[in-house]
C-alpha cells in the first residue's frame, strides 16, 4: 500500500494538478478579493506592492504546473495534458508581455515616494485587473482539464 499512495504523491499528474490547483486557486482569489480591496483603498499603490509581494512567489506554480503536464503527456499519452500544458504555459508569457509591463509603471511610481498621480494608479490597477483575468480564465482552464479528467 505504501508504494501506491507514494506512486500517486510522486506522480507527475500529482505535481500537475497540485501546481495548477494552487495557481488557479491563487489567481481567482486576487481577481476577486485583492484587487477590488486594493482599488477600495484611499492609496493604492502601497496595497498593490504589498500584495504583489506577497504573492509574487506562488508563480513558481505556474513553471511546475506546465513542466508537470509535458511530463504527463509524456508518459501517459493522454492529449488532454498538451491542452493544460499550454493553458499553464500562456500564464507566462501573459506575465512577462502584458502584467509585468503595468508592474514595471506601479513599481516606478512607488520609487517616487508620494509624489505620484493616484489617478494614474487607479488606471494602471484597473488595467493590471483585466491582464489579470487572462491569466485567471488561461490558469483555471488549465486546473478545469484536471478535474475532469
Amino acid at each position: 500500500m505504501y508504494s501506491d499512495i507514494y506512486t500517486a504523491a510522486t506522480s507527475p499528474r500529482t505535481f500537475a494538478l497540485f501546481a495548477t490547483g494552487i495557481f488557479s486557486g491563487t489567481t481567482f482569489c486576487v481577481s476577486y478579493a485583492s484587487i477590488p480591496a486594493i482599488l477600495a483603498s484611499k492609496d493604492p499603490l502601497p496595497a498593490f506592492v504589498q500584495t504583489y509581494k506577497k504573492g509574487a512567489t506562488i508563480a513558481i506554480s505556474i513553471v511546475i504546473s506546465a513542466i508537470s503536464n509535458g511530463a504527463c503527456y509524456y508518459y501517459l499519452k493522454d492529449p488532454r495534458f498538451i491542452w493544460s500544458g499550454f493553458f499553464s504555459f500562456l500564464c507566462i508569457p501573459i506575465t512577462k508581455f502584458l502584467i509585468m509591463p503595468i508592474n514595471n509603471q506601479l513599481f516606478a511610481m512607488e520609487k517616487l515616494g508620494d509624489d505620484y498621480d493616484r489617478n494614474k494608479v487607479y488606471q494602471l490597477v484597473n488595467k493590471w485587473s483585466s491582464m489579470h483575468a487572462l491569466r485567471t480564465l488561461s490558469a483555471f482552464v488549465a486546473f478545469a482539464i484536471h478535474v475532469l479528467y
